[in-house]
């Protein structure tokens, strides 16, 4: 097609426009239609090769690291380990650098995110004799969490996020377990992290994450709650803790955090059942009648916000 001719093709677009009145957003929907189905098709396919390709790399390093573990010295296996890591986090940052090879970014960064750490701490049990292994966790836990918050303020990936999370989760954990917490205090403020997080993520380009850091982070935070409450006056507060984390769930429009904390809610009631009304009938029927009252006040609710509120 000479420019002529391309220019008059325009101009008969230019006129067809105008004559018939379409928008941008029905030259998007005739695009999407023409070249959509062949894209999506092309990054599902690039998706999941890069996926199979990643692990299956990633599976020969581990092989061949535990085949021949025995026969290397302390220097090769920091190199194999830590080494191999870093490879790792350097393609998918070059990945991350060419468009064509974005999507084999994440295989690459989850390989360095557990190749990393652990030659770190090959090189620490290596090299350093005596150390208290909490601390050389904390650093290497501190180290990389480090690393991938950088690359995340960079890039702002999910993949990168969840990384971020976990090492700040695992440098937080250890940090509390040093100063002496108890494991209970350890439970719940991880599990308060992950749903803060969740909270915070749950209306931006990350919201894939969230259904996971709300139903492990409710399930984190009522264990903790529970081993902390249990056999005492204020065992009744788990209920409530749970009853909290649906209102919670239902603000934040969650299902994973309302499924999760229904869980809870029917674990209590099955515990406190067995424990406390075994032979009686009247306790299910007890908790039959509050569920349906719940339900009326619900209901109920519901009409008067229609009807008044939003009148």
């Amino acid at each position: 097609m000479t420019l002529l001719n391309k220019q008059e093709a325009l101009a008969q677009i230019a006129s067809l426009i105008d004559d018939f009145d379409i928008d941008m957003a029905d030259i998007e929907q005739i695009l999407a239609r023409k070249f959509g189905n062949a894209d999506t098709q092309s990054s599902t396919l690039v998706k999941v090769l890069s996926y199979l390709g990643g692990t299956f790399i990633f599976a020969g390093i581990v092989t061949f690291i535990a085949l021949q573990w025995d026969a290397m010295n302390s220097a090769a296996r920091v190199i194999v380990t830590l080494g191999s890591g870093l490879c790792f986090f350097v393609l998918g940052v070059f990945a991350l650098r060419d468009t064509r090879y974005r999507q084999i970014s994440m295989p690459l960064f989850i390989a360095a995110s557990l190749l990393q750490p652990l030659g770190l701490m090959v090189a620490f049990d290596e090299f350093l004799d005596g150390g208290d292994e909490k601390i050389a966790w904390l650093v290497t836990l501190g180290v990389f969490g480090l690393q991938f918050i950088a690359a995340f303020l960079r890039w702002r990936l999910t993949t990168l996020a969840m990384i971020s999370l976990g090492f700040l989760s695992g440098f937080w954990a250890v940090l509390l377990d040093l100063c002496s917490f108890d494991e209970k205090v350890i439970a719940v403020t991880l599990g308060a992290m992950w749903l803060v997080a969740a909270v915070g993520l749950r209306k931006g380009t990350h919201a894939a994450a969230t259904p996971l850091l709300f139903f492990f982070g409710c399930w984190m935070l009522l264990i903790g709650w529970w081993s902390t409450v249990e056999g005492s006056i204020f065992e009744v507060g788990f209920l409530f803790a749970a009853c909290g984390l649906v209102w919670v769930g239902v603000w934040a429009q969650s299902r994973a955090l309302n499924f999760a904390a229904t869980l809870g809610i029917l674990g209590y009631t099955a515990y406190f059942t067995g424990h406390y009304f075994a032979d009686s009938i009247g306790w299910p029927l007890a908790l039959m009648a509050i569920g349906f009252a719940l339900i009326g006040i619900s209901v109920a609710a519901l009409r008067i916000d229609r009807k008044y509120l939003r009148a």
